[in-house]
């Protein structure tokens, strides 16, 4: 596996955990629900043997500002 898409996965993972404590169900969480949707999406089609894509990125990004602070 592509070491960049591995890197991806664990950051995906950690975003899950941290809406899974934060109450999933909460409006307030439905920014970083929909961003993390979608990147698992694009991540799930990416190719293990290439680069992510420009918009993998700009979606782990997306999560990750969600994310911070």
């Amino acid at each position: 596996m592509n070491g960049d898409i591995g890197d991806l996965k664990k950051r995906l993972r950690d975003a899950e955990a941290l809406l899974q404590r934060s109450g999933s169900a909460s409006i307030e969480n439905l920014p970083l629900a929909q961003a993390i949707d979608r990147t698992r999406r694009l991540l799930k089609h990416a190719s293990r043997g290439h680069a992510p894509s420009a918009e993998l990125m700009h979606a782990m990004e997306r999560v990750d500002a969600l994310t911070a602070g």
